[in-house]
């Protein structure tokens, strides 16, 4: 058999870059496994932290962007109708920032968040005690639109299920974390800050029309829609997401969880479908 110049045969040679290009195969697909691995770990985490602050901005009565709009109560359907800013920005008469709801799709990648306001009196012109009586409202009117989206590329969503206080799990894309209403708008928690109430809705549009909808909309403002009925929404004390990586075979738990002391988020990496 003919030698190259170096003392190979043509047939070893070519044995060589075979094995060569199997090995480089396998190392690659290694990394991109352990590469899209500690991208969905860290997503995850990224995640948690973000729902986390988002819980927290409830407690606070904070949102995004709060002071680059106008906030008043509508005359014909007594709910907070935000606008635009101008020269008295800030004034939001009547106005309260209720808390978030938060959306998932399973199947899509994103997490979608919207902030909700309310009226913070009655028709009798007394402070409002009750989340259903302060008439929620989302905002994402056109031109005055503060709802968000959480890109997570690193994953998708494969399900999502609220755990009712009644001890019951369903399925739901649509919960929220509102302040609660009591005693003059707020109540104190257990650490002396305004208590969070959770709610999972009987709401499971997986469909990106959904996002912004008149059904989700009317969902969140607690009516019936589409023949989805979101009045009286129950409290829950878990909300858990699974998510996949779409990198590696990995899935992870978002679990954000309800108890007397406050609400916590976590990132659990264990099987979930």
């Amino acid at each position: 058999m003919r030698r190259l110049s170096g003392g190979y045969t043509i047939v070893e040679v070519m044995i060589f870059l075979a094995i060569s290009g199997i090995i480089f195969a396998a190392a690659a697909t290694l990394f991109q496994g352990q590469q899209g691995k500690t991208q969905f770990e860290q997503g995850m985490r990224d995640l948690a932290s973000k729902i986390q602050q988002y819980v927290d901005q409830v407690g606070s009565s904070e949102f995004n962007g709060g002071g680059q709009y106008n906030c008043a109560i509508s005359n014909s359907t007594g709910r907070a109708e935000l606008s635009a800013g101008n020269a008295n920005t800030g004034t939001n008469q009547g106005c309260v920032f209720l808390g978030r709801a938060i959306q998932v799709l399973p199947g899509q990648p994103n997490v979608y968040i919207y902030s909700v306001l309310g009226s913070q009196y009655d028709s009798n012109g007394d402070t409002v005690t009750s989340y259903a009586g302060a008439l929620p409202e989302p905002a994402f009117n056109t031109g005055a639109d503060i709802s968000e989206e959480y890109d997570t590329t690193w994953g998708k969503v494969l399900s999502s299920k609220v755990t009712y206080t009644s001890g019951s799990t369903v399925n739901s894309t649509l919960v929220s974390f509102y302040n609660s209403l009591q005693d003059g708008y707020q109540k104190s928690g257990a650490a002396g800050g305004p208590s969070i109430t959770a709610r999972g809705y009987n709401y499971n549009d997986n469909s990106l029309s959904s996002i912004k909808s008149t059904a989700l909309k009317s969902c969140l403002e607690e009516q019936s829609a589409n023949g989805v009925d979101c009045t009286n929404t129950p409290t829950i004390n878990n909300w858990s997401a699974c998510f996949a990586s779409t990198g590696s075979s990995q899935t992870a738990i978002l679990s954000v969880t309800s108890t007397p002391a406050g609400i916590t988020t976590d990132a659990n990496f264990t099987s979930c479908s």
